[in-house]
Parts: structure tokens; C-alpha cells; sequence
């Protein structure tokens, strides 16, 4: 049902029905699980009759309770994007834009986040439904599950029915949310510092001491192996898999999208579209693959244009060299599994981090830039100059690793080329960028409507130097924490170091196991090192989202930890215990 609409009624009966099913599998599944077992006596079979319905009635609860479940996840969703995009909604009304023209944008553009799906609902109900844009803002304050908007919405309907100042009311709550941006950040934070906290205690800390109790206890308390198993398998790629997911799902989505390529002319938008039959399909399948070709040929020709704005295209040549690495390294050297898997991934992965971290440093370095390429802008703009004017004199200002950019945009226009298409050329040089692309976008749409766009440049400087302002404060916040967990690794790792010179080391004396410990050292250093390495990986994995939200930048954290863990295991600790 997920991703679908339903109704009410549907929706129930389905969750009954899918009870119902639960109840009838579980108590099948527990006959047939204990008559495999031969536990079929009459407390097992009761048991299973009382588990069934409690089992059944979880799952209805979970299940009714869902759709409130991501209801307040749009809504949280909703509340975290319109403080973004209430300054792009104040720019376009300072441009002479209406209310059903600026929802009309918003449902276009991917950076809103989910406004675009709000949006998106109020231009179906003006469009598609014949409502008014007042009954339409109504219904869309009814239904969204986002307080914030809801307010937003019951206020604005009433403003814009008696004709009032939209526009100051758009900048008095853009510096509402300005305000309110800033105390979400901290409790956004303080989540983050919760979660990693919780994460060194249960996920790197818990698991350590429990391989070590198992590990030397065990035998004595007559535990197997399976224990360690459990742990180092089980135990800690799970508790990693969900705090990334618990912290993914704290963090807010990535607002960016790529810029549009392709748009239709608005030349041909009232045209009647006739269906083509099966030439038209054939010529469409033809013209898709065309374009894959070229792109697959274009990654050949350009590998590091293509690859330095599009890093997972690297994939394509760093996977089959990882295939080829571990096949020789397994057949042609011999080498244990363990030593050609990391192979095979560092191979695979390591290009890819590389590409991934220049290509966002350089986006991050284009940020840090934009402010004062606004200001430069807006200087221009401010004596009175038109804005491919306005380009032309801050090309001659000092904007870092926006000069280049800046000088090619004067460029194209000093060709011929109109200023709103070379804002589009630059948007998708840098479409990589959130920031970047929102602002560029919103300079277009301010300059198609009115030649003094410099109150939109304040409104647009002043959200910049507002947004980069929390990103450092939350990177500074998380700063600690990263390090921390890289800190608790390293304990780790010389735990582990420590108990294999001293504990086990004496367990191999003699050519074997003595009785007094019973443990079976290669199994328990096997154990050990492959516990070491996935920690790494997911300790490196969550590093790097808990400091800038994106679980990509982990991965040079994963990989520097993952290679420690093996050579720490290969050089020093196996070494000893042979």
C-alpha cells in the first residue's frame, strides 16, 4: 500500500485482512516449527494459540498506526524545507509574482523539498478541479500535516481575500523562520549528540566487552563459539544499519536537484499532442538509447568532466577492476578471503570517495564564495546597472573559485547568449549544490520579472550567510563526536591488541589450547579481526554523517579504518599467535 492513495475504508480492511493472514501464518508456522523440532506437546500448542492473536493484534496496531507515522514525517519534513524556500517565496512576490504563480514554481522545483508535493496539491485543486486560489489555500491548510505551513496557509488566505500586503507579510515570516531555523538547529543537534552517543555505548563499546567476556569466559561457562558469531555478524552490522537509518531519518533531506536539461518550448505548449502509434514508439525507444550511447560515450572521452560532476559514474570503471583484482589475488596468489574482499572493496570504493569528497570540497568552496559574489552583484544592480551589466563588473572581482565561473558567464553573454540562459549553464555546472542552484534559480525568475532585482539579492544574502552560519555551528557541534568515535575505535583496536599478546598468547603455548581456557584462538582472532573491520567501516559510515549529513563523506573514514583494522590483525596481532 505504500506510495499508493486509498481510502479509509480500504485502508482498514486491508490492515484487517493482513491481520488476520498474520495470525493464520504465525500459528501454522509454530506447528510446523515445533513438530520439526518434536515439540509438539500441549503447553507448546497453547503457547502458540495465545502468541498467534497477541502477535496479530501488534500488527494491526503497527499497521493503523502507519499512515500517522509518515503523516509526521512529511509534516517534520514540511516544517525543516519551509524555512528554506520562505526566502525564495519572498523573492518572487518582492518580483511581482502571485500566489498561484509562486505555488505554480514551487511544484516544479525539486530543491522545495516536500512543499514541492504540497505545491503540487494546491495547482491540482486551481487547475485540474476549478477551486479559486483562496478555496484552494483553505483545503491545502486543512489537509497538510505540517503545522507550521497550516498557520502559515490560515493566515495568508485571509490577507490575500481583502487584497493586504502579501509581500510584507511573506518577509515578516521569512524572518520568523529565520529565528526559528535557529532554535530547530539546536534541538536537531542535541538529537545528533544523543544518537552518537548512543551509538559509542551500544554499537561500539557493548559489542567490544561482549566479545571479550564470550571470547575468554565462554568456554569456562560452557557457551559455543556461536555467541561470538551472533555479535560480530549479527549484532554489530545491525545496531550500525539503524542508528544510519535513526540518523537519516533526523537529518534533513538533501533539498537539491539537478537543473532541468530539456524543457519543452512554450512555443508548441498549446499544440494538441496526437498519439504517434507504433512508429512514434519506436523512434522515442530509439532516440532513449541514442542518448544512453552517448552518454556511455561521453564518460570515455571526458572520464574527469563526467566524473568530477557526476562521481558515481567511476563505478563503471572501478568495479570491473575490482572483479579482476580479486579474482587474481583468490586463483592466481591464493590469498585468504578475507584479505581479497578488502581488496576488492578498497579498489571499487576508493575512486569513488576520492571523486565524491573533490567534487563536494569544490561545491563547499563555491559556497563560501556566494556570498560575496552577491554582494558584488548586487553593487552592480544598486547603481542602476542591468544584470548581465551587473555579471560583467563582478567578473572583475576576487570570488575565489567563483572568478572562473563569473568570467565565463560574461563570456557567453558578451556572445550573444541571453543572461537567463547563461544562469541556467551555470546552475547546472554547479546543479550539485543546494545552495548554489537555489540561489542561481531564484535570480532567474527574479530578473524574467522585473529588471531591479536588488531587494531580491538582500533577501537572498542575508538567507546565504543565515544557512552557511548553522552548517558551521552544526559542524562544529559534531566536530567532537566524530572524533570521538574515531577515538573509540582506536580503543578498540588496542584492546584487541592487548588481550591477543597477553590472554591468548598464552593459550597457544605448547602447540595448542590450554584446558585451563579452552579457547580455540584462530576462531576467536577470526572473529575478532572481522568484527574490528565492519566497525570500522560503519563506525567510519556514521562519522561522517554525524558531522555534515551525508553518509557518503564517511566513506574515507570507512576505508582508512577498515585497512587499519586488517593491518593491524595481519602485521601485529597474527603474526604473534603462530
Amino acid at each position: 500500500m505504500a506510495g499508493k492513495t486509498a481510502s479509509a475504508d480500504l485502508y482498514v480492511s486491508t490492515v484487517m485482512f493482513s491481520s488476520l493472514i498474520a495470525v493464520i501464518g504465525v500459528i501454522i508456522g509454530g506447528i510446523l516449527f515445533a513438530w520439526i523440532m518434536g515439540l509438539m506437546t500441549p503447553l507448546i500448542l497453547v503457547s502458540i494459540f495465545i502468541v498467534a492473536p497477541v502477535i496479530g493484534f501488534v500488527a494491526y496496531q503497527f499497521l493503523m498506526f502507519y499512515p500517522g507515522m509518515i503523516a509526521s514525517d512529511r509534516g517534520y519534513k514540511i516544517d525543516l524545507a519551509l524555512p528554506t524556500v520562505i526566502g525564495f517565496i519572498y523573492a518572487m512576490s518582492r518580483s511581482g509574482a502571485g500566489v498561484v504563480e509562486i505555488f505554480r514554481e514551487l511544484s516544479t522545483r525539486h530543491d522545495a523539498g516536500e512543499l514541492r508535493n504540497e505545491a503540487r496539491l494546491f495547482m491540482r485543486d486551481v487547475e485540474y478541479l476549478g477551486h479559486d486560489p483562496l478555496t484552494a489555500i483553505r483545503d491545502l491548510a486543512r489537509t497538510t500535516p505540517s503545522k507550521r505551513l497550516k498557520e502559515f496557509l490560515e493566515i495568508l488566505a485571509p490577507i490575500a481575500e481583502t487584497g493586504g500586503d502579501i509581500t510584507a507579510y511573506f518577509a515578516s515570516k521569512w524572518s520568523e523562520y529565520q529565528d526559528d531555523a535557529k532554535a530547530d538547529q539546536e534541538g536537531f543537534v542535541s538529537t545528533l549528540e544523543l544518537y552518537s552517543e548512543l551509538y559509542i555505548t551500544t554499537v561500539m563499546l557493548m559489542p567490544l566487552l561482549m566479545l571479550l567476556v564470550f571470547a575468554l569466559l565462554g568456554p569456562l561457562a560452557g557457551y559455543s563459539n556461536t555467541w561470538l558469531y551472533l555479535i560480530a555478524y549479527i549484532m554489530i552490522p545491525i545496531g550500525s544499519g539503524a542508528f544510519i537509518v535513526l540518523m537519516s531519518m533526523a537529518i534533513p533531506d538533501k533539498l537539491a536537484g539537478r537543473a532541468v536539461k530539456l524543457r519543452a518550448l512554450d512555443v508548441y505548449k498549446e499544440v494538441t499532442i496526437v498519439d504517434g502509434g507504433q512508429y512514434e514508439e519506436r523512434l522515442r525507444r530509439s532516440l532513449s538509447k541514442s542518448a544512453r550511447r552517448q552518454e556511455l560515450k561521453s564518460i570515455f572521452i571526458r572520464p574527469v568532466q563526467v566524473i568530477l560532476m557526476q562521481p558515481a559514474k567511476i563505478l563503471f570503471f572501478s568495479v570491473p577492476i575490482a572483479a579482476v583484482v580479486v579474482s587474481l589475488l583468490y586463483f592466481r596468489f591464493s590469498l585468504d578471503i578475507t584479505a581479497c574482499t578488502i581488496s576488492g572493496v578498497i579498489t571499487a570504493i576508493t575512486p569513488y570517495a576520492v571523486a565524491y569528497e573533490t567534487n563536494r570540497r569544490k561545491l563547499s568552496r563555491f559556497e563560501d564564495s556566494l556570498l560575496d559574489f552577491l554582494r558584488a552583484l548586487a553593487s552592480g544592480i544598486e547603481s542602476g546597472l542591468t544584470l548581465p551589466a551587473a555579471l560583467k563588473i563582478a567578473s572583475t572581482a576576487e570570488l575565489g573559485p567563483l572568478t572562473k565561473e563569473v568570467k565565463r558567464m560574461t563570456a557567453d553573454i558578451e556572445w550573444g547568449t541571453s543572461a537567463g540562459e547563461v544562469l541556467d549553464r551555470f546552475e547546472q555546472r554547479v546543479s550539485g549544490s543546494e545552495l548554489v542552484s537555489r540561489v542561481v534559480r531564484t535570480i532567474k525568475k527574479a530578473s524574467d520579472a522585473d529588471e531591479d532585482i536588488g531587494d531580491v539579492l538582500d533577501i537572498l544574502m542575508r538567507d546565504v550567510a543565515s544557512k552557511r552560519e548553522l552548517e558551521r555551528e552544526m559542524k562544529g557541534a559534531m566536530g567532537t563526536y566524530t572524533i570521538i568515535i574515531l577515538i573509540m575505535f582506536g580503543i578498540f583496536m588496542f584492546t584487541v591488541y592487548m588481550i591477543a599478546n597477553s590472554i591468548l598468547s598464552m593459550s597457544t603455548k605448547g602447540g595448542g589450547a590450554v584446558p585451563l581456557f579452552g579457547i580455540d584462538v584462530p576462531v576467536v582472532m577470526t572473529v575478532f579481526m572481522h568484527a574490528a573491520i565492519i566497525e570500522g567501516i560503519s563506525a567510519g559510515l556514521v562519522a561522517g554523517q554525524s558531522r555534515t549529513g551525508d553518509l557518503k563523506t564517511g566513506l574515507k573514514y570507512s576505508i582508512l579504518m577498515m585497512l587499519l583494522a586488517y593491518a593491524v590483525f595481519a602485521v601485529l596481532i597474527l603474526p604473534s599467535l603462530t
